[in-house]
């Protein structure tokens, strides 16, 4: 019975130890699981603020492209402006030839009448 009795008192103790590194190995299982899962986390974390960088600079693309925009209009403003001011100096170009004329024909009749003043 003492042989018995030890046998059944290591078969226990190598039974608990048995149950004890399954147990560290389920804990060890588990902190794996945790060390992936942060994991897992932190890479969200990098993605989430990679899309934030993308979208900053897509951001800062459309205000580049508005104020390339508003530059383009400001010189259609001043390229119409400039249209204006030369089609003006030509109708005052036109009316100084109309001036010019009109003086012509007036010193012509001048003389016309002198002529026949003299005659």
């Amino acid at each position: 019975q003492r042989q018995s009795t030890g046998v059944v008192s290591r078969l226990s103790w190598c039974c608990f130890h048995v149950v004890l590194v399954l147990y560290q190995m389920v804990l060890v299982l588990y902190h794996v699981v945790l060390v992936l899962y942060q994991v897992v986390l932190v890479l969200c974390q990098v993605v989430l603020v990679l899309f934030h960088v993308v979208l900053v600079l897509y951001q800062m693309v459309l205000v580049l492209y508005h104020v390339v925009l508003v530059l383009y209009q400001v010189v259609l403003v001043l390229c119409q402006v400039v249209l204006v001011l030369f089609h003006v100096v030509l109708v005052l170009y036109q009316m100084v030839l109309v001036l010019y004329h009109v003086v012509l024909v007036l010193y012509h009749v001048v003389l016309v009448l002198y002529q026949v003043v003299l005659c």
